[in-house]
């Protein structure tokens, strides 16, 4: 079951990711720039630690006046 988003926050047209071994939520929330609770949120998860190397995370998106802003990776 999905968390609640904050308003404004959306899961639909969101990237995905797979978590990789040294990775948190933490790292996830910093290189996209999406707060964690959100990525708990999205994911269904209750806790940081409940996300484990290998899953796949949702990283919802901002949608500020109706158009999506999709959070990108920082090279």
């Amino acid at each position: 079951t999905r968390g609640r988003l904050s308003a404004g926050w959306s899961t639909a047209n969101a990237p995905k990711v797979t978590l990789r071994s040294g990775e948190n939520i933490a790292t996830l929330s910093n290189r996209y720039g999406v707060p964690e609770k959100e990525i708990l949120a999205a994911n269904g998860l209750s806790s940081r630690s409940s996300a484990r190397a290998g899953q796949t995370i949702v990283i919802p998106t901002y949608s500020a006046g109706g158009s999506a802003v999709r959070a990108s990776a920082q090279a």
